[in-house]
């Protein structure tokens, strides 16, 4: 509760704390996971799924909702150890060369992995990921066609699954998606999680306006300039006022934890999900 402490004690509009502000007031310490997750239905296929370097300390439920999907569409889910960080955060300090000497580990271990995909639920590292045929060389790219977001993995290969799903929220649920910049701007997945979302009852999807323009997170951003990117997320902040939509849901990581902050610092009704975690919502029966 150390940083829920910090946040109450110090001003954190500026100075050495204002970082502090996207964090969540609890953080849990990182899951002693297994390294297989089997599925108890048919098995089609087997698929590695990057935890993330914060992802099973700030978004855990992102991971264990998205493990608990795969799993319901017959996948077993491995979490592989050795792949830590994507070299993401690496990259947008310049350091390039450890930047490529952690994607080199990422795309030894998925080859020694043998699955038929790596799945990853935070925009920005999936767009780190994609980038290595540039960044590391061309000979990557046979690996790096087996990674894929989430959302784009679902979609081309499950949505027909996921309908014959029966997917249900117990009531009608106004919901609008923020689309992460390294999703939209990076990945080129403009609004896949939106018509994922579109197939579960009950559920009122729409798109937040101005979909295409950063929440001030973008990476290290929020922290390295954390008044422009307060600035980006007051203006998101107004955007889902103005909406009136019950639930914003994201899909990545620092979106998630961004928003989060904005909306809790206002004491907004709105809560704020990953867009995994709503499928995940309208599975559990």
């Amino acid at each position: 509760r150390i940083i829920s402490l910090v946040k109450k004690t110090f001003d954190l509009s500026s100075g050495i704390f204002s970082s502090l502000r996207v964090l969540p007031n609890a953080i849990d310490l990182p899951k002693d996971r297994p390294h297989l997750y089997p599925t108890s239905e048919k098995k089609i296929g087997t698929v590695g799924l990057l935890i993330g370097c914060i992802g099973d300390v700030f978004t855990a439920g992102v991971n264990d909702a998205t493990i608990r999907v795969l799993n319901r569409l017959g996948y077993d889910v491995k979490v592989i150890p050795k792949i830590n960080c994507c070299g993401a955060l690496a990259a947008h300090a310049g350091y390039l060369d450890h930047t490529r000497e952690l994607g080199r580990e990422v795309l030894s271990q998925i080859e020694r992995s043998h699955v038929d995909y790596f799945i990853t639920n935070i925009a920005g590292c999936g767009a780190m990921m994609k980038e290595y045929p540039t960044v590391i060389g061309a000979e990557t790219t046979p690996t790096v066609s087996k990674i894929k977001d989430i959302s784009e993995f679902l979609y081309q290969h499950h949505l027909e699954d996921l309908k014959a799903l029966a997917l249900k929220l117990a009531e009608k649920t106004t919901v609008a998606y923020h689309a992460p910049c390294h999703l939209y701007h990076g990945q080129k997945i403009i609004d896949l999680p939106a018509k994922l979302l579109e197939v579960i009852e009950n559920a009122e999807v729409t798109l937040l306006e101005e979909n295409d323009i950063c929440c001030g997170s973008a990476g290290t951003y929020n922290i390295e300039r954390p008044q422009m990117g307060e600035a980006l997320l007051e203006r998101k902040i107004d955007i889902i006022k103005a909406s009136d939509t019950a639930i914003v849901m994201t899909a990545n990581a620092g979106c998630l934890m961004q928003l989060k902050s904005g909306t809790d610092r206002g004491k907004m009704k709105q809560q704020v999900y990953h867009f995994i975690e709503i499928i995940d919502l309208a599975l559990a029966k």
